[in-house]
């Protein structure tokens, strides 16, 4: 999804924020590209962007927290192989993350933090963004 349409999507879904909220830094995706030296799917960083400006819902990880969490879970959780890019915190432990090893054209994962079951939930970061039940 091209950087227009991204903007045209949110643009058309989500409310312009009013209260100054903390924006994700205009580099973080390049430094989560630059940290795992991989191509994160097209349109992540446009969205991200916008998070701040509209209201976008939810716990978008900055690239510190993406990091760190990367680094906390596949330390102690054996399913996460060093594979998983976490960018979504569900907020009970669960993430929703890329595939490392599918980029720059990974799916968006379900990686719970209890059951070994990890689910695809989507084919593309582009239909992520289209579903109103995760994205909204």
């Amino acid at each position: 999804m091209k950087s227009d349409q991204v903007a045209q999507l949110v643009r058309q879904r989500f409310k312009e924020s009013t209260l100054p909220e903390p924006e994700i830094p205009v580099d973080d995706a390049a430094r989560i590209q630059e940290h795992f030296g991989c191509v994160l799917p097209e349109g992540f960083a446009e969205m991200r962007a916008l998070i701040g400006i509209y209201r976008i819902e939810g716990d978008h990880l900055p690239a510190e927290e993406v990091i760190a969490t990367f680094e906390s879970e596949s330390a102690i959780n054996p399913q996460w192989e060093g594979d998983f890019l976490p960018f979504y915190a569900i907020g009970n432990g669960d993430y929703l993350c890329f595939r490392r090893s599918e980029c720059p054209h990974s799916g968006v994962y379900f990686v719970p933090h209890d059951e070994p079951r990890i689910t695809k939930l989507h084919a593309s970061f582009d239909e992520y963004l289209h579903d109103r039940e995760w994205f909204y």
